[in-house]
């Protein structure tokens, strides 16, 4: 061999070498950030303020196993998967998988925002897009599941209500009780279940199915609260995830978030029973310094749900105020939180209460309400902010 030849042998040899070691560290470095997975019934991952459920918790009915694990966090939003593999009865949910926020027979993050009392009627905004593949068909459904308490601070003792919202089911599966109705919340259509195990439990089941939805959680609150559901209980707890009844297959949450209203969790004040005097109102700003927003939440047959947000755009504090408009139609309120109403015939005046008679400027209240109608519900079309005009 030359010695020329030699040289540019070992040259190839040192370049094999280098590639080698270099997809050596490569793939090292790819395993070590291959993300985290557990499989065992309570195994827990935790995401920021979520934290991902192994909740094997009716495995006992069938064979087989689900996981979790996480993909991807960036402030409040978070992408995970699940894949499972379930045999035995058909009627049975072996396991839910799950991202939680909040409580689930105890509590392991703080800073989530909740609990929040329904009274409050503080937004749950929340947003889930993911992937479904099953590779053997069975039962299943992609769904929230919510926990409701009058105990804020409730340890591992069962809650008194359970409200899920059911985005996807399939192979013919049904929630607990009988189906009551049909109503349109946040512009989609969704059947009503009520049943009963140990505790209540309400069902909003999609029409359709979907892999996308935005929701305003408190809307489906709000709406039971118009059937006799007690305002005055806790949202303890928003979890995301698949009940598995049968069948196998894989699901990748692409992007899912849940935001609760802008405090920082805990019991929220309630309206004064009382009715302990409020502040005078003070002179409020005119014109397009004070804007108020109202929006339909949800309707039924013979009756709907609003929102009122009231928003300073002045320099100027607001002390007191007393919001009056009329409505269009035949609507009646018959329920009002975060304030005070009366109403004569198609006039309504309502006032602040005792926690929210000061708006800063920038800052905005909200108030909702349930109602009775018949026929149409057009929107109010002019308000005024203890008498002034306002945009």
């Amino acid at each position: 061999m030359s010695t020329i030849t030699a040289r540019f042998t070992t040259l190839i040899r040192i370049l094999l070498v280098g590639v080698f070691m270099t997809t050596s560290v490569f793939l090292l470095y790819h395993q070590t950030a291959k993300a985290a997975q557990v499989c065992n019934n309570g195994s827990t991952i935790t995401m920021g303020k979520y934290w991902l459920n192994s909740n094997l918790w009716g495995a006992n009915t069938g064979s087989g196993s689900q996981c979790i694990w996480d993909t991807s966090i960036s402030g409040s939003n978070i992408a995970w998967g699940t894949s499972w593999n379930w045999t035995g009865q058909a009627n049975s949910v072996k396991s839910y998988d799950s991202s939680v926020l909040g409580w689930h027979w105890g509590w392991m993050n703080s800073n989530t925002g909740l609990p929040i009392q329904l009274s409050s009627n503080q937004s749950v905004q929340t947003s889930w897009s993911y992937n479904l593949t099953q590779t053997t068909p069975g039962g299943i459904d992609v769904s929230y599941d919510t926990w409701l308490s009058p105990n804020p601070n409730l340890g591992n003792a069962n809650p008194s209500d359970e409200v899920m919202v059911w985005l996807y089911h399939g192979g013919g599966v049904q929630p607990v009780g009988s189906r009551q109705t049909t109503v349109t919340i946040d512009g989609t259509s969704w059947d009503l279940w009520q049943g009963s195990t140990s505790w209540q439990v309400y069902s909003f089941v999609r029409t359709s199915n979907t892999s996308s939805q935005s929701l305003n959680l408190m809307d489906f609150y709000q709406y039971l609260i118009s059937r006799g559901l007690s305002s005055s209980k806790y949202l303890l707890s928003v979890e995301s995830g698949t009940e598995i009844f049968t069948g196998a297959g894989q699901l990748n949450t692409t992007s899912y978030s849940t935001n609760v209203g802008t405090g920082s969790g805990g019991p929220t004040p309630t309206p004064n029973p009382t009715h302990t005097p409020t502040p005078t109102p003070t002179s409020t700003p005119t014109g397009n310094s004070v804007h108020v927003g109202y929006q339909v939440t949800s309707q039924w047959s013979n009756g709907f749900s609003a929102n009122i947000a009231i928003t300073n755009n002045s320099a100027t504090t607001i002390n007191g105020w007393k919001l009056q408009f009329a409505f269009p139609g035949n609507q009646q309120i018959t329920q009002l939180w975060n304030g005070s109403e009366s109403q004569i015939g198609n006039q309504v005046t309502v006032t602040n209460a005792s926690y929210n008679a000061t708006i800063a400027p920038g800052q905005s209240v909200s108030v909702g309400f349930n109602g009775t109608l018949s026929g149409s519900n057009p929107n109010p079309t002019s308000f005024t902010l203890n008498g002034s005009p306002t945009s």
